[in-house]
């Protein structure tokens, strides 16, 4: 069948449906040689309209569904420190999903423009997972020209793209945190 992913979602908008469903549909069509191995969301049943919905959709296509509120892991811990309830909310998350294999990676991306998921989307498809981990370890500056993105497509620094591991996640979390304040501001940005 091709590979197998995992969708992460918060289920929180009609977007965010609307994504999953394109993916669907292509997948469907033979476009993307793949399959959907789970979807996760970080809301439960009653969090919120939207992600009601969106949890129903996911059932009704029958793909595997897991569950997890951030709201409601540990509340106080995340009041008290938000890192160290991050770190354990993102480790029981992993063991939620350890028995679902994938066949893709996690990156982390931080970027203003959102043409740098064309590019990896472009690098997977022509280079496979392999170019897209090479990509992501290189240590050049200028990873984007090397893998034959056009420099005229952005205007200010180059987009940071980075495999997730457990040396550097918390470096990239606090990065990722510091990037959303600034990007959405510091009211939305604290959102996660």
């Amino acid at each position: 069948m091709g590979f197998r992913f995992g969708w992460f979602s918060t289920g929180r908008d009609e977007t965010a449906r609307q994504l999953l469903e394109v993916v669907v549909r292509q997948i469907s069509k033979g476009f993307i040689p793949g399959e959907v191995g789970y979807v996760f969301c970080n809301r439960m049943r009653g969090e919120a309209v939207e992600s009601d919905q969106f949890i129903e959709w996911v059932e009704s296509l029958g793909i595997p569904l897991i569950l997890l509120s951030s709201n409601d892991f540990e509340p106080s811990l995340r009041q008290k420190n938000r890192e160290t309830w991050r770190i354990r909310y993102h480790q029981e998350v992993e063991k939620r999903v350890r028995d679902c294999p994938v066949d893709l990676v996690v990156l982390a991306c931080l970027s203003s423009h959102a043409f740098i998921l064309a590019v990896v989307a472009d690098i997977f498809r022509t280079k496979g997972g392999e170019g897209l981990l090479n990509a992501a370890e290189q240590e050049r500056p200028d990873w984007l020209i090397s893998c034959g993105a056009d420099p005229a497509l952005y205007s200010e620094e180059i987009p940071k793209l980075q495999r997730v591991t457990e040396e550097n996640r918390p470096t990239l979390i606090q990065e990722s945190e510091t990037f959303r304040k600034q990007v959405r501001g510091v009211r939305i940005g604290t959102l996660g």
